[in-house]
Order: structure tokens, then sequence, then C-alpha cells
């Protein structure tokens, strides 16, 4: 399982979030997607065959930029 994190560009309502998630739980292997409108940001659980790469074309299909951030450490 990789998880991903990228802070969003061109989010302008919630409804840009909902539109991010649907782009993205199209990518096979994404397990989970949760976009968060207030801070810009997304996390995106996938299978390790799923590649950076594939996450933000499915970004930018959907009319949107990102940039990649470092994943949180879990405790």
């Amino acid at each position: 399982m990789k998880i991903f994190n990228y802070k969003i560009i061109g989010m302008h309502c919630t409804g840009c979030a909902m539109n991010i998630e649907l782009s993205i739980e199209e990518v096979p292997g994404v397990k989970k997607v949760e976009v968060d409108y207030a801070s810009a940001r997304m996390k995106v659980e996938a299978e390790s065959s799923v590649s950076e790469k594939e996450i933000l074309a499915a970004i930018q299909k959907a009319g949107y930029q990102a940039k990649v951030e470092p994943a949180t450490p879990y405790c």
C-alpha cells in the first residue's frame, strides 16, 4: 500500500473537491481518496502498483494542478 499527499492548486469550492475525488477514484488500484477543500490538500491510498504519475495525470485531467507533499509519518 502507498500513500500519496498533495497540495491542490485551483480548487475554488467543495464541488471542485468532489470533482477531483471522482477523477482519482477512476485510477485502477486507488483504494481511498480524501480531499480537504479548506486546506487544499489531498491524501490518496493506493496499491503499490499505482504510480505518482498516474495520480498527477488524473488531477490534471480533472482540470487542476498539484504539488507533491512529503508523507506524514505515523506514530
